[in-house]
């Protein structure tokens, strides 16, 4: 019984052995708190480059927008520029010398606009004189005269010019037209011809006291313009045009009222 009892403390003493070397060998779990907060760590710096990469590619798609328009108005303005340039001309004459002229040095005729342009101008200095301004308005119309239309013109200022110095006033165009002369503008009864150079200015002249924005007088006028070409144009007279003749009219619809 006594061997029986050691052998039993024996194996029983191995036992606890073996189980303190198995809780010795096991190796130990190193847990951390960090696990989680490492993984959002590394989330959010992958989404910052992101919003970085996104960020740059917004201020370069805002650059290439800004250019764009840039480049466009450039354009734009460059175009408008143009537009109101004269062409050039490089003439190479037999002598081998090279010649620079204007483009409107090689026309055959004025252009339609060109002629609707001149009679506009010529009643444009006539229709807006005023008070204090009417002797230079009257000055700048004469310019544009044929010296056959001298004598009438000033006999025409002779009449008008008084009056509108003696009434205080300053006159304004808000609207007005120029087209070519109709055979319907015509007097009833009327053989004359109208030719590429009859003009028929329209609109409508607002007449204002000095000192006063208030209107105080409205009306329309109708002019009759004949105009003349000359033989080249100059410096001062590129369209090569003059007045030769004009007229106070009223138009059909006008004689009805």
């Amino acid at each position: 019984m006594a061997l029986l009892e050691i052998i039993n403390t024996q194996q029983t003493a191995n036992k606890e052995t073996q189980s303190i070397k198995q809780v010795l060998i096991q190796p130990s779990e190193t847990k951390t708190s960090f696990a989680y907060a490492d993984e959002s760590l590394r989330a959010y710096s992958g989404r910052a480059e992101l919003r970085h990469h996104n960020q740059i590619l917004k201020l370069f798609s805002l650059f290439l927008i800004i250019s764009l328009a840039y480049t466009n108005y450039g354009w734009y303005t460059h175009s408008n520029y143009l537009a109101k340039q004269q062409y050039v001309v490089y003439r190479v004459l037999p002598s081998g010398e090279t010649s620079v002229n204007n483009s409107t040095a090689f026309q055959d005729s004025p252009t339609p606009e060109q002629i609707k342009f001149k009679a506009w101008e010529f009643i444009k200095w006539i229709m807006t004189a005023g008070s204090n301004d009417v002797d230079r308005c009257y000055a700048e119309a004469r310019v544009l005269l044929h010296p056959s239309a001298y004598a009438k013109f000033d006999e025409f200022a002779s009449k008008v010019k008084p009056g509108i110095k003696e009434l205080a006033i300053y006159r304004l165009i808000p609207k007005a037209d120029s087209r070519f002369m109709e055979k319907g503008d015509l007097p009833e009864g009327s053989q004359g011809d109208i030719t590429q150079y009859d003009v028929i200015v329209t609109g409508t002249v607002d007449t204002y006291r000095l000192g006063n924005n208030e209107i105080s007088d409205q009306r329309l006028f109708a002019f009759h313009v004949r105009l003349t070409p000359l033989q080249a144009p100059t410096s001062q007279n590129p369209y090569a045009l003059l007045v030769a003749d004009f007229e106070d009219i009223k138009l059909p619809d006008e004689k009805k009222k």
